[in-house]
């Protein structure tokens, strides 16, 4: 017997969910997440080198939870960390907070992520916004950032040295407890 799946998508106000055999979804799946393309264009959709690989992602973390289950709480592309964000000074809050985020969407099959939810991780920790985008600019090592200018909201990716302090991050607070 086919195990029954389940996928839910959410990305603001537009959610959606494909459950049924894991073949059912996964057929069904693409279509979802290709219809939130047409219906959310300015959403933030994971980016990944195919709309199977999501589905078979959703279907994967379904089964076997994320490694940071008890650092994030994901629903679609929202990520909340569920510790505190370390640093002295907010610039490197704001930093960290960055690395956290996006190895949560990462953790998720997403490449990249928004600005904006950085800033919503940021204001749910307390940590002030003030120069966030410079600071997070400074830190070419650990990010790309595309999308910039004013109104815009910018989309950033971790770099591969920016993985590796990420993780480097998740389990130093894992190890804190």
């Amino acid at each position: 017997m086919d195990h029954m799946t389940r996928i839910r998508v959410k990305i603001g106000e537009i959610e959606a969910e494909v459950s049924g055999s894991e073949e059912f979804v996964r057929e069904h799946g693409t279509e979802l997440l290709h219809e939130f393309s047409k219906r959310a264009p300015d959403a933030v959709v994971p980016s990944v080198a195919s709309k199977e690989e999501v589905v078979d992602n959703l279907t994967r973390q379904l089964k076997h939870p994320s490694e940071h289950s008890n650092l994030f709480e994901i629903d679609g592309t929202s990520v909340r960390v569920l510790s505190h964000i370390p640093g002295s000074l907010e610039a490197e809050k704001q930093v960290n907070a960055a690395l956290l985020y996006l190895l949560g969407l990462s953790s998720q099959g997403a490449l990249d992520g928004r600005y904006s939810g950085i800033r919503d991780l940021c204001t749910d920790h307390g940590i002030s916004l003030n120069h966030f985008a410079g600071n997070i600019r400074d830190e070419k090592n650990a990010f790309i950032v595309t999308g910039t200018g004013t109104g815009k909201d910018p989309t950033i990716r971790l770099t591969t040295p920016g993985k590796t302090r990420a993780r480097e991050l998740s389990q130093q607070i894992e190890a804190a407890g």
